[in-house]
């Protein structure tokens, strides 16, 4: 049996989904868990989550892609800038902004529920809140690339807004 090419999706989309929120870091259960369809009700535990997780993993197919999600975040980290100008923050900023705003408006439009339109519009307004105080002093926003800090920030670039503490 020949393996797919890892850097073509998976045919079976659930285990797309799991090999990309693994390549995360997402723990087994929860990668697991993020590939029920919305709105499906799951009466398992967390032990099954696990196990079914495990399960998916142990694919040669799976496992290669988890593999090379993971080697293509490192070389998209490595070509990452060494630091962004102010500019650079404000640019990124604003577009993350427009992008809160149309999910937000298509999602006041569409069946979403109630209680998903407040959140959005919470994420939205922190967001729109951080982009009030960024420092008009600061030249250069990002710290120093050999401290650590920012690998962090990049990893987490993949999210649609960081502002929310998870």
């Amino acid at each position: 049996m020949t393996l797919p090419d890892p850097s073509t999706p998976l045919t079976n989309k659930r285990h797309e989904q799991y090999a990309f929120q693994r390549a995360k870091g997402v723990d087994q259960a929860t990668s697991w868990q993020r590939t029920i369809p919305f709105g499906q009700p799951y009466t398992g535990g967390n032990g099954s989550l696990r196990v079914s997780g495990h399960r998916c993993e142990q694919r040669p197919e799976v496992r290669e892609r988890i593999d090379w999600l993971i080697l293509e975040t490192r070389n998209a980290l490595e070509d990452a800038p060494v630091s962004l100008s102010r500019s650079d923050v404000i640019v990124m900023s604003l577009e993350v902004g427009d992008a809160l705003e149309a999910a937000y408006r298509a999602a006041v439009t569409s069946s979403v529920s109630p209680q998903a339109i407040e959140r959005l519009k919470g994420v939205w307004a922190a967001h729109l809140a951080r982009q009030g105080k960024m420092d008009a002093n600061d030249d250069q926003i990002l710290p120093d690339p050999n401290s650590g800090e920012l690998t962090t920030l990049l990893a987490n670039m993949g999210r649609v807004c960081t502002c929310q503490k998870h």
